[in-house]
Order: C-alpha cells, then structure tokens, then sequence
C-alpha cells in the first residue's frame, strides 16, 4: 500500500512540476527508497555489532538485499534513459560529471576522518612502547606477502582498466573486452587475498582502538572495491556485449574508470600507512618535558 501511495506521488510530481527546457529524464523514486533502505540497514548494524537482541542476521541480511535491489533498478533505469532512449544530453552529462566529482569529494572527506583516527592512535606516546611503532597487542603484518600481493593485483586491474579505456577510444572492442574482462578478474583475485588475510588474523575488530581501524579502514575499502567491481560491470558489460559504444556508454564508463583509479589510491595509502609504516620498528621516541620528537 504504502509502496503505491509513493509511487502515485512521484507520477504527480513528474506530471505537475515543470521540467528545465534541457532536462527530459522523468522523476524516479528509487533513490528514495534506496536512501531509505540504506537508512535501515546502517541502524540494524550499528545495533547488531551492539549486541541487541531482536536485531538479527537475517534482518540485515534483508535490507542489504533491498538495498542491493534499489541499486539495480536505479540502474536499470539509468541505462534505459541514456543508451536506449538517448535522453542524456550534453547538459545533463555535464551535471552527472559534476555530481560525480562531489561525490568522490565526500569519499574523499570520508577517508580522511577515519585516517586522522589512525595517526591520532599510532603517533600518540600511551600506545607506543620499547622503541617500537607497533601498537600493544597488536600483530604485525608482514607487508611484502599478502598485501603486497593484494597491492600489485589492484595496480594492474587499474592499470588493464585503463589500457580498455583507451582501447574503446580507437574502437579496438575485442582489446577493450579483453581488458574489461582482465580488470575485473585482477579485482576478484584481490578480494580472495584480503579474504584469505581476514581468516588467518590472531586479532578482532574490538581488541583495541588499532585493530578497530584496521578493520575499519581495510572493510571499508573492500566494500568500496565491490562497488566499484559492479560499476565496471553495469558501465561495461552493454558495450562488450552489443559492440556498440554510445556517448552515454562511454561517460559511464569514464566515470567508473575514474571510481576504479580513486579506488587504487585509497589502498595504496592504506598499504603504506597501515602495513609498511607498522613494520617499522626502529622508529625511536625521545621525550622530554617539553617535546616529544619521532627520529629514524
């Protein structure tokens, strides 16, 4: 019920309110519906991982899958309005670039917070002890196995995404297909690493303040690589599959090409910051009544 009064309401709003002389596209109600399930689904979280008892697996497991589901025909949608009916215009993709680059920007804001976090703990003297920047009961991470792998497999998907790119430009489909593909299987093989890393970890995500952050930090990254694996997917699979490219294709998948290199990015700070500078045990502290001084 509650469903069709919505969807009555957004047929109004599309019929009654003038649309500018450039934008064509009808009002769609799946970004309220997918704000409103991800709304749900970060409170049933935030109440699972605090143990509440009528907050249950499955109930999560539901509004992930609504959320999921939203996505899609949002999605679905977009492709319609822009490769089949050509709706997009050069106005309205120049406001979907801009909106893009404001998103990456909130991403951007986003890291960042959680990063301050993490140098507020590693650099802090109470967490520090005998002449090591390893944290109290934390387990150091060897950088040059797995996530050196796990770095090297995300460098190259973002490197082979970006040879597809260039690829579709000279209108070399089968290289693009070849690479398009490539890509997304360096991403899958990055996931099973980072899987493997989690199951053999001696530490939890509640041991202490460090590995909080580690997990935060890592998860959060992962969960951004899987968005970005399903954009590559929704922005390229039409253009593999038909053979075709359009301009709305190709800004798809320019746009997903720019989230997959944020993507890389993000974890090489993630590689070096949380791996590489945690192995550095000969980092020394000097503290006196007035300074505290960090030397090699």
């Amino acid at each position: 019920m509650l469903y069709a009064i919505i969807r009555v309401f957004f047929f109004y709003v599309s019929m009654l309110i003038p649309r500018h002389y450039f934008n064509n596209i009808q009002y769609t109600m799946w970004p309220f519906f997918l704000s409103m399930w991800l709304f749900f689904f970060i409170f049933f979280f935030i109440l699972y991982i605090n143990r509440y008892f009528f907050i249950t697996e499955e109930l999560l497991l539901f509004s992930l899958s609504m959320v999921i589901f939203f996505v899609y025909k949002w999605f679905s949608d977009i492709i319609v309005e822009s490769s089949m009916l050509g709706r997009y215009n050069r106005k309205i993709r120049s406001s979907i670039v801009f909106g893009f680059i404001l998103f990456l920007v909130s991403e951007i804001m986003l890291f960042s917070g959680f990063f301050w976090s993490y140098f507020d703990r590693i650099f802090h003297i109470s967490f520090s002890t005998y002449n090591m920047s390893n944290l109290n009961g934390f387990e150091l991470l060897s950088w040059y196995k797995r996530p050196l792998w796990a770095t090297l497999c995300l460098v190259t998907s973002g490197y082979i995404y970006n040879h597809a790119y260039y690829m579709l430009k000279i209108g070399c489909l089968i290289e693009f297909g070849l690479g398009y593909a490539g890509a997304l299987w360096f991403a899958y093989l990055f996931l099973f690493i980072q899987y493997q890393e989690y199951i053999e970890l001696s530490f939890t995500i509640s041991d202490s303040i460090y590995c909080s952050l580690f997990f935060l930090l890592t998860g959060f990254h992962g969960m951004h690589v899987l968005i970005g694996m399903n954009f590559m997917i929704f922005a390229s699979n039409p253009i593999a599959e038909k053979g075709e490219c359009s301009t709305s294709r190709a800004l798809g998948f320019g746009l997903s090409l720019i989230y997959w290199h944020f993507v890389d990015i993000i974890w090489i700070f993630l590689f070096f910051f949380i791996y590489v500078l945690n192995n550095w045990d000969f980092i020394y502290l000097i503290y006196d009544s007035n300074y505290l001084y960090y030397g090699l």
